[in-house]
């Protein structure tokens, strides 16, 4: 996400380059082995979606524009930390091989070393978060760690479960994706002091919206675009029988009797290119599509409760890209 053409935004570049650097410290060991590992995480920078909502909501929450203070540019690495985390145990459980487009570090080092890794970087996390915040911050993250957990569980139980409704869907979303969006924007505004409840509590929506927004354009991309896109192999979902929103439309719309055969494992490229063309067809991923639109319009409406700002016009840029990566 690139946001450039005024001073306050080459800020923001400036801010996430030092979260980064944070990231960097909080990686270092003394095993030598561990931290080469720890290293080649540290190749690929991400989006930095989470700690840049961090800062932008923190921003807009301020009555007064004071410096962004260390503490909180910890918190945010230590939020991209727990990300980080999350993905690496993602990928072992899903069998992912790429990520952000290299080898995906189980690929690299094994299940076992992989799983470690993503212990330590959690255990890193909460170190920073414990050192550098409030008990409340600490509980708001601990309890969403959580909430991730139990919904990359779910997702575990319902794979190849065709009966998946859109409710249950929009549950699993919430806690495998949305929880931590929405968690982001609330430490940034809890953190900034005397923000309004009101307020707090739009910020908390519109994070909520975000992700649900951003889940949904990772389903469609699943199955619309490439693997030089996606950082990842296209299909992915598909590859796990993980019921994404446009599947669980294209059965409803389409039939299960349909397409039942499409979707036996393992799915083939030709199979593939079968359910592109059904989910096209059935109308599944123009809904999907209209459901991001949605979202993102819903999120916008939370920010009309701030006064115009650098900060705001950041966060309606996320809401555009996000709508213009499925457009």
């Amino acid at each position: 996400m690139t946001l450039t053409g005024n001073r306050e935004s080459f800020q923001v570049s400036t801010l996430l380059n030092q979260i980064h650097w944070k990231i960097h410290e909080a990686l270092y060991s003394n095993n030598p082995e561990v931290y080469t590992l720890l290293r080649y995480l540290n190749r690929t920078k991400g989006k930095m979606v989470r700690p840049l909502l961090l800062l932008l909501c923190y921003r807009l929450s301020q009555n007064k524009k004071y410096e962004i203070p260390s503490s909180l540019l910890n918190i945010a690495a230590a939020i991209e930390l727990i990300h980080a985390a999350s993905l690496i145990h993602d990928d072992i459980i899903d069998q992912g091989i790429l990520r952000r487009g290299q080898a995906a570090l189980h690929i690299v080092a094994g299940e076992k070393k992989a799983t470690l890794i993503g212990d330590i970087l959690i255990a890193n996390a909460f170190k920073l978060i414990q050192q550098n915040s409030t008990k409340e911050v600490l509980e708001l993250m601990i309890n969403t760690t959580r909430l991730m957990c139990e919904g990359e569980t779910k997702q575990i139980e319902r794979a190849y479960d065709y009966s998946l409704t859109v409710n249950d869907y929009y549950q699993i979303n919430y806690k495998k994706t949305s929880c931590l969006l929405e968690a982001c924007c609330l430490v940034g505004s809890i953190t900034a002091g005397n923000c309004q409840q009101g307020r707090i509590s739009a910020l908390k929506q519109f994070g909520k919206n975000l992700g649900y927004a951003f889940q949904i354009s990772d389903d469609i991309l699943d199955i619309t675009s490439t693997s030089n896109k996606m950082g990842k192999p296209e299909g992915s979902d598909l590859q796990k029988g993980l019921l994404t929103l446009p599947l669980i439309i294209m059965i409803k719309n389409y039939g299960w009797e349909n397409i039942s055969e499409l979707l036996k494992k393992p799915c083939t490229k030709e199979q593939q290119a079968k359910i592109l063309q059904i989910a096209e067809k059935s109308g599944a991923l123009q809904y999907s599509r209209d459901q991001v639109e949605k979202l993102c319009n819903e999120a916008a409406q939370s920010l009309y409760l701030f006064p115009p700002s650098t900060a705001r016009d950041h966060l309606f840029h996320m809401l555009y890209t996000l709508k213009e990566r499925v457009s």
